[in-house]
């Protein structure tokens, strides 16, 4: 796209309108022989006769230009306004508009008419002496109006909204020239009132003390660690952080900017993970607080094969390249890796693969996109560190259409994929042909784009795990858009699943339709519809199956700054509660209700130790027809972690011991003892009274020392079914493949550490089968006739004459079989039953970890209550337990044979023992804890959805494109296209995605590729310091500050580090092309430099990434645009993309739902 625009004299008071118009339908142009683009920035001077004429060139267009015209205000302020386009006419729209000070700050944002009642959505920020952000208020409802609002208006506004006169967070810095914050205090007058408030403060190291830090050092073996005794006095930069529950820790750096140690002060008592580097600087071991405390006699020196460090610690080793080639994580055989001369992975082996002869092979095409991926057995890998290894679709290429440049037998594919083109369809079966290709005959849905899919996924291949010869085939086609219109796959019982779509004009889902096909089932027809309000806020939710009426699954209505305030499912309606930070504390409706206090009182709910930090003191909760009203008071220790769960009823939960869980852990977070009271056979009391025994992190023994005997099906007990030294045991990936307490004498794990059989001692069997996507498919459970022996760390299929029963469970997306019959179909808000073929919608009532309390019908009649302790076992009051299976977190609960785990996608949680079964797949994000512990030890206020972490995912103007669930954070930001590189950099060497791909992403709002998205490096907490210790203003001139760059680091993936800042020397724009910071190549620091706002005259400086720039980035950096207000995201190959910096600073503040997932910021 093209914009040009000539302008006439204009007077320099002026008011610049940023007009952001994004279209997504073709309309032509009646009026003009311009057409307006899908996307596109107008800079726009408000001043009669001003603006002569406008040029725009591209191939999509509008009704009219009638509409699109400046934004009027009454006052003399200047503003950017942001109008996004709802439909093609450009008669409904969204408009943000931003106001500046005379020195370019924004103090105000405004969303015009965005509340339900049509008001504005006002935002206001306040700036001090120095210039400095000073005091950001929450968002507050203002009548809608031109021009912007005062702060005493604003102020007014919020203290009738949230009924506190303080809705509004504080920063303070400390009297220096370095700007670094002193105090944050966030929303709310009770934490003004109590001086609860984050605090930093900035020390030097000592040699003794809470301030003191080991020198550890790697030796000439390169192998070997020698602890040297403590750093010498001022060393080291240390920073101490306070929260507002008075909870601190330290983070230690040395004069490199690298964290050496990180401190977490447990009371009295240091957690210290310690962070060893080599002459590279190079991350070589991480010490977590069992083994630095392990390791702490000076002058001895441990290495790698010593039992201690296999482990608790995490070791790497590097090829000279920089590639790691081993990994090693606590508890688990090494990890080897080989890479080709591009620097990409092409074979791995984990600990279990090394016993077995096998490697991981991933391959990838000529534009370095990932297409294939699996197993080989070799004895000898090839060395492929001299060449680029290279995977071409040719159609007659032997692995699944693809020829390579490299020889291996055998091969065990587990996925491929294809794109640009749709010629992988020649090689399929005469039926798979028919069924994958488009359908031109579907009315209602959007068409296909008839120019192609270059650069766009049109098809994969995922093959099961337990059988290397099936595998389900997808197609993806396309509108002119680049949105998914269609999707066709097989499945794994023969049918196949048709997918069709519809969109609004701004890219939204309206209707969707799935057709769901087993040979000789009944074919199922679902119709999902969606509205929308006029700011795109989801309305109600809709579902037709087959030719039976429409229902209406849920309703929404939202509160006047966007928060969901109601939701109706069948004859439920629930009523939703906030406080002054955005945190939910109430839940009410007919069937269910809850309340959660934090520090002060809720409902009548005061909790016994007030928490400011966000951990939940107070929880009530009354469900399904009970009349009892229950609940919980917690307690937490320093660290965060839950201790006290204290079970009361009544009003005021007047505690009575029923369900209480109370626990206590060691440096790791491993729990050491667990006392748990419940309902037994004569009443009330003390079920469990467990102590934990370790290896490393890995629990070997529990002991329990109640007697009390509970013959309740549905409560959670722990069975003490063995008294030996090693009741549980391990693989060398770290899964647990033996339970002597559950009489488990063995699982099998596939590839993807998934379980692949488990059998118990007496003969019942359990078999599960997965896709290469790690999507289960189904599971058979063999029931014995007779108690058979079988020996531990053995699996004896039972002979057929000796099944007494099998039951079969299949999964093929959201349709569920029984022995082959149809019994569920999962919906967004419960499912579906089909007894006697006449189909009934059933709905879960949801607490604010998403944990399925209360089951009801489409008539509004209780089915189940489900009655949860902190850690997830269900209560022995719990009713109507075998309605479904969807429970804690909304997670399946296999409770055959005693099993008694919730499957999370990831990995199985035995809520009994409060641990997950298998080591964290992102252990090395969450390395202070132990990988087998969950949601940080705070299940109350934390949810971990599948087992692993993830996060949030965005356009670089901030356009939210969705989340994979995960509230944790993270950011990812969708790579540029090389058009846009092009014409932003000329002959710049670039990379990045092409434009169609972007369009379809935006529009479609698709995230399912990650590799369509650069990962933001730091917490939204990370992200604001970064730009708080930047002294240049951004306004220009020839202030010193404004003319030099600043150097800012971090430690990458360390979710408590701080940020260090160098300032480079001071230039001339006018008379030197360059200013520089010093510059390193430490893989573990995010490096991040600024490019300077100063200009003399009308020279200034460059300011995105100079060639310098790209040429030395080893890894991803940054490079902030301190004019422009941009953050460029780039690595050795080019631009990858580029955000604004109060996207880049703040996207994500508000937590949605009330709940958070689990996150490595939380650590």
């Amino acid at each position: 796209m093209k914009c040009n625009i000539k302008i006439g004299n204009c007077s320099t008071q002026h008011i610049i309108i940023v007009l952001l118009i994004i279209f997504f339908s073709s309309v032509h142009l009646s009026a003009a022989k311009a057409v307006l683009p899908i996307k596109s920035v107008l800079d726009i001077i408000e001043k009669k006769s001003c603006l002569d004429s406008v040029k725009i060139n591209t191939d999509k267009h509008l009704t009219s230009l009638s509409n699109i015209r400046p934004f009027s205000s009454r006052i003399d302020e200047n503003y950017t306004l942001e109008r996004t386009m709802l439909n093609a006419n450009g008669t409904k729209y969204i408009d943000k508009i931003v106001y500046y000070d005379g020195l370019g700050r924004p103090f105000e944002t405004a969303l015009k008419a965005a509340s339900p009642s049509r008001s504005d959505i006002v935002t206001y920020q306040e700036y001090d002496g120095a210039g400095r952000q000073y005091k950001v208020w929450s968002p507050v409802p203002m009548a809608a109006h031109d021009g912007c609002s005062s702060q005493s208006t604003v102020q007014t506004a919020s203290q009738s909204f949230y009924l506190d006169p303080m809705a509004y967070q504080e920063i303070i810095y400390e009297q220096s020239s370095l700007d670094r914050v002193s105090y944050t205090t966030g929303p709310g007058q009770a934490w003004y009132n109590a001086g609860r408030k984050v605090k930093n403060n900035y020390f030097t190291n000592t040699e003794k003390g809470s301030l003191a830090c080991v020198l550890y050092v790697i030796q000439d073996d390169q192998q070997s660690i020698l602890n040297k005794g403590f750093y010498p006095k001022s060393e080291l930069v240390v920073i101490q952080t306070t929260d507002e529950d008075d909870h601190v820790n330290y983070e230690f750096k040395d004069k490199q900017g690298r964290v050496v140690l990180k401190r977490v002060m447990d009371g009295s008592k240091m957690l210290d993970t310690y962070f060893v580097y080599d002459d590279f600087g190079r991350l070589r071991y991480v010490l977590p607080p069992d083994a630095s405390q392990r390791l702490s006699t000076a002058n001895s020196s441990w290495n790698i094969n010593h039992e201690l460090l296999q482990q608790t610690a995490y070791y790497y080793q590097y090829d000279r390249r920089g590639n790691c080639v081993i990994k090693k994580l606590p508890g688990c055989k090494a990890i080897l890796m080989k890479y080709d001369m591009a620097d990409r992975l092409i074979f791995s082996q984990d600990g279990n693969q090394y016993e077995k002869k096998e490697w991981s092979l991933f391959l990838y095409d000529a534009f370095g996109r990932h297409v294939i991926s699996a197993v080989c057995k070799l004895q000898t890998v090839p060395d492929v560190s001299n060449m680029v290894v290279l995977a071409t679709f040719t159609g007659s290429g032997t692995i699944a259409g693809y020829t390579v440049n490299l020889n291996f037998t055998p091969i065990y594919l587990t996925s491929v994929d294809y794109y640009d083109d749709y010629r992988f369809i020649n090689s399929l079966s005469t039926l798979e042909k028919v069924k994958i290709q488009y359908n031109a005959m579907i009315v209602g849905y959007d068409q296909q784009y008839i120019g192609g899919a270059k650069g766009l996924l049109t098809g994969k291949r995922i093959y099961s795990l337990d059988a290397s010869d099936k595998y389900t085939i997808t197609s993806y086609y396309y509108d002119d858009y680049g949105r998914m219109v269609q999707v066709h796959a097989s499945n794994h019982l023969g049918g196949f699943e048709d997918e069709y779509t519809a969109y609004n004009f701004p890219g939204t889902i309206r209707q969707k339709l799935h057709i769901h096909t087993v040979p000789n089932k009944p074919v199922q027809k679902e119709v999902y519809s969606y509205t929308y309000d006029y700011v795109n806020r989801l309305l109600t939710t809709s579902h037709k199956l087959n030719d039976l009426p429409e229902k209406i699954l849920l309703s929404n209505s939202y509160d006047e700054i966007g928060r969901l305030q109601k939701q109706s499912k069948a004859t439920e309606t629930s009523v939703y509660t906030y406080n002054v930070r955005d945190w939910l504390t109430g839940i009410s409706g007919n069937f269910f209700s809850e309340t959660l206090a934090y520090n002060t009182a809720v409902g009548g709910i005061s909790p016994q130790v007030a928490s400011y930090s966000g951990n939940i003191s107070a929880m009530q909760w009354k469900a399904g027809m009970e009349k009892v009203i229950r609940g919980y008071q917690f307690r937490y220790d320093h660290i965060n972690r839950l201790t006290h769960a204290l079970y009361g009823e009544g009003n005021n939960i007047t505690i009575n011991d029923k369900y209480n869980e109370i626990l206590t852990y060691d440096l790791m977070g491993n729990i050491l003892t667990l006392r748990r009271h419940g309902k037994h056979d004569s009443g009330f009391g003390l079920i469990d009274k467990l102590a934990y025994k370790y290896n490393g992190n890995q629990l070997i023994k529990v002991t329990d020392a109640a007697t009390t005997s509970v013959t309740s099906y549905g409560a959670f007990q722990f069975v003490d079914g063995a008294d030996v030294e090693n009741e549980y045991v391990y693989d060398a990936n770290g899964n647990m493949t033996e339970d002597f307490n559950k009489k488990i004498s063995k699982i099998e794990y596939n590839l993807l550490n998934l379980p692949s059989k488990l059998q118990f001692s007496f003969g019942h069997m359990a078999e599960y089968s997965y896709d290469g996507a790690g999507r289960k498919l189904s599971v058979t459970y063999k029931t014995s006739k007779t108690n058979l022996f079988v020996p531990m760390g053995s699996i004896v299929p039972p002979l057929s004459t000796n099944v007494a029963l099998t039951l079969k469970t299949d999964y093929c997306g959201n349709m569920i079989y029984e022995n082959g019959q149809l019994s569920k179909i999962l919906t967004d808000v419960g499912y579906i039953t089909l007894a006697n073929s006449t189909p009934t919608y059933h709905y879960y009532l949801q607490d604010h970890l998403g944990n399925n309390r209360v089951v009801i019908d489409e008539h509004g009649q209780v089915e189940q209550v489900n009655h949860y302790y902190a850690f997830g076992g269900l209560m022995g009051e719990s009713t109507g337990g075998g309605a479904q299976s969807y429970k804690y977190n909304g997670k399946e609960l296999d409770r055959m044979h005693g099993l008694d785990w919730y499957d999370y996608g990831a990995r199985h949680y035995d809520a009994v023992l409060g641990r997950w079964m298998c080591v964290d797949p992102l252990a090395e994000k969450f390395l202070q804890i132990c990988s087998y512990n969950i949601c940080l030890n705070n299940p109350i206020r934390f949810i971990d959805r599948t087992g692993k972490a993830a996060g949030d995912y965005i356009t670089g103007d901030g356009t939210y494109l969705g989340s994979d669930g995960k509230d944790d954070q993270k950011l990812y930001v969708l790579k540029m296209s090389n058009k846009e590189n092009i014409e932003s950099y000329g002959k710049a060497k670039v990379n990045g995605l092409d434009k169609k791909i972007r369009d379809r992403i935006i529009k479609e709002k698709d995230i399912s590729n990650k590799e369509n998205f650069v990962e933001i490096d730091g917490s939204r907490r990370v992200r604001n310091e970064v730009v708080s210790k930047i002294g240049d203003n951004g306004l220009g001139g020839t202030s010193d500050n404004n003319n030099r760059e600043y150097k800012l680091t971090f430690t990458r993936n360390d979710p408590e580090t701080s940020v260090y800042c160098e300032m480079g020397d001071v230039g001339d724009p006018a008379t030197k092309s360059t200013v520089s910071v010093s510059s390193g190549d430490y893989p573990d620091l995010v490096y991040i430099h600024t490019h300077p706002s100063g200009t003399n005259g009308n020279s200034y400086w460059i300011q995105g990434p100079s060639a310098a720039d790209i040429d030395v980035a080893s890894s991803t950096r940054y490079v902030i645009s301190m004019r422009d207000k941009i953050v460029y995201i780039y690595n050795h190959t080019g631009i990858l993309s580029k955000m604004q910096i109060d996207v880049y600073q703040n996207f994500g503040q508000v937590t949605r739902r009330g709940f958070r997932e689990v996150s490595v910021t939380d650590q």
